[in-house]
């Protein structure tokens, strides 16, 4: 194969772009134009979200639903299409459906034949037509999907109604891949993503993550071209490394296709460092796994890689784990806590301020702060490893401020008096509130609505639509709660996936704390919704809201002026 030849197949483009006017956007905004259609898309994480975002950003939310094919439904695609079955026996039932579009991926590409036949047969039985546009950077195409789909839609009659705007799907979850890309913008990194070619569409960033974002991809013209390029493909690297990342680290990972085509990442990881870069990792990212176990599992092997010794200090350090831009735990939501542990003259290490092969320094801290749950994991291994104890919580108000400053004093070995702690209040109200989101921050805010607002009827919320983070929670959650503030009533909390389940824990709450993206369904009768931002489910491209404090005394008195002043909706 010539050099010629295999840039045609291969080669190496920006991750991201200002661009937003690609088959993504555009051939589910000519489905939607129908409003009588239901589009359902199919495939990995990164498909139903690319799809997801653009029906967000034109509002046809309630004609789209999606089918999640996960790490699990690989082995028997037969088995998942049972699950296909249910979302498009649901999406049947609606009033004045028209006709229904799958928007079927390349993974369900590689098994055309027995998808056609599921269609045909749902056919048979419906009563409106259903149809298949397959799409994808690897799906070979023998004519335009513009002009494919135009004969598709020509196939389906108008309409003689509109589909309600009730209905809706709960928003689509951040990959794993796109979490560690966004992780890895805080080093000088040279970050390539191997991939088929448009799994980056999933990824939603505010413009002013957008300027500057530090990815490039891959893109293959066929699936044939993914494997017969394994052995050219680091020389394409290498030249475009010596052009934009010339002596940078080179950060390595995959998504889906690369993936279930058993692309070798190790090779190419050798074969790039044979290549003469001298630093190169290969993080195991796959597509089919959340952006949380992506954050969470590089930071394990990030320590796990590293140098292990301890190094001298000038001040007693405690590491701050779980700090990320895809979580509620960002910088400047916990920079007061911060200011505290300085105060009490201690230093604050961010493993983001060390070099990727020195997350060894993590050894050198007394104890760990870790302050959203991606950051549990690491603190455990460290404690396993080398003693080091740690805390898992976001303290709302004055009476958990000191009983954190009181823990974090203990393991510093300080010789300061402890802080006197206020008492319970003797309060009892009978609203019914709902938290919704990461457990390290919910449980601070359920410790202070119980014991210094009296509500006691709280219950505690996890969005948990992939199987594997529901498996995560399940190890992660008792750890948080068993290093957090003690003294406390450990709250039951519930993982959700659906909308059934979602409006089982919403009904009947006075008050819901949480991501207002879930604030979809005209049957919510909620009378205050008080918004945390939850960057992982965020779909435009205009800056977050997210102006909300927790930390401290500071957080109390903006959660209670939201509470007690806010209008009821």
């Amino acid at each position: 194969m010539t050099a010629k030849e295999t840039l045609a197949e291969c080669r190496i483009e920006p991750g991201v772009t200002n661009n937003k006017n690609g088959n993504i956007m555009v051939l589910p905004g000519r489905i939607w134009k129908r409003d009588d259609l239901m589009l359902i898309a199919t495939g990995s994480p990164a498909c139903v979200r690319g799809v997801y975002n653009t029906a967000v950003k034109l509002n046809k939310l309630h004609q789209y639903r999606y089918c999640l094919m996960e790490a699990i439904d690989l082995e028997n695609y037969e088995k998942w299409l049972t699950k296909l079955d249910d979302v498009l026996h649901n999406a049947l039932g609606e009033p004045w459906l028209g006709g229904v579009v799958i928007y079927a991926s390349c993974l369900d590409f590689l098994h055309k034949a027995i998808l056609n036949r599921f269609v045909e047969d749902a056919e048979k039985k419906a009563t409106v037509p259903i149809k298949i546009l397959y799409r994808g950077a690897v799906v070979p195409q023998k004519k335009p999907l513009e002009e494919f789909l135009a004969e598709l839609l020509d196939e389906i009659p108008e309409g003689k109604g509109k589909l309600s705007t009730e209905e809706k799907s709960l928003p689509a979850m951040q990959t794993d891949f796109a979490g560690l890309a966004d992780m890895l913008q805080e080093w000088d990194t040279y970050n390539l993503m191997v991939d088929a070619g448009g799994c980056t569409e999933c990824f939603s960033l505010p413009k002013s993550w957008r300027q500057n974002y530090h990815l490039k991809k891959s893109r293959f013209s066929s699936f044939g071209a993914l494997k017969s390029c394994q052995l050219t493909f680091p020389d394409i690297i290498k030249e475009d490394w010596n052009t934009s990342g010339n002596e940078k680290p080179c950060c390595l990972f995959q998504s889906p296709i690369p993936k279930i085509s058993k692309f070798d990442m190790d090779l190419l990881r050798k074969n790039l460092h044979r290549s003469g870069i001298d630093e190169v990792y290969c993080f195991k990212t796959d597509g089919f796994h959340s952006h949380i176990e992506g954050i969470s599992n590089a930071m394990l092997q990030l320590y796990n890689g590293s140098h292990s010794e301890k190094v001298p200090v000038k001040q007693p350090l405690i590491g701050i784990l779980g700090s990320s831009r895809m979580q509620s735990a960002s910088l400047d939501k916990i920079g007061h806590g911060i200011e505290h542990i300085e105060w009490d003259g201690y230093g604050a290490m961010f493993p983001k301020d060390n070099l990727l092969n020195s997350w060894g320094n993590l050894n050198s801290v007394k104890m760990n702060w870790v302050v959203s749950a991606q950051g549990v994991f690491l603190a455990q291994k460290i404690q396993e490893t080398q003693g080091i104890p740690y805390i898992a919580a976001i303290p709302v108000g004055a009476r958990s401020m000191k009983l954190w400053l009181n823990k974090i004093n203990g393991y510093m070995n300080s010789n300061k008096a402890l802080a006197e702690v206020p008492d319970k209040t003797s309060l009892r109200r009978e609203e019914k509130v709902l938290l919704l989101g990461d457990p390290v921050l919910t449980l601070g805010i359920y410790r202070f609505l119980r014991e210094m607002l009296g509500f006691h009827q709280i219950e505690l919320a996890l969005y948990a639509p992939f199987h594997s983070l529901r498996e995560w929670y399940n190890q992660a959650v008792p750890l948080i709660m068993a290093n957090g503030l003690g003294d406390c009533q450990r709250p039951e909390i519930h993982l959700f996936s659906d909308r059934e389940q979602w409006l089982e824990l919403a009904s009947g709450c006075d008050i819901i704390i949480g991501d207002n993206t879930f604030n979809i369904f005209g049957a919510l009768s909620y009378k205050i919704w008080i918004n945390i931002t939850d960057p992982s489910l965020y779909a435009g491209e205009e800056e977050m809201n997210d102006k909300y404090l927790f930390f401290g005394k500071k957080g109390a008195a903006w959660l209670e002026n939201k509470i007690h002043r806010q209008k009821p909706i």
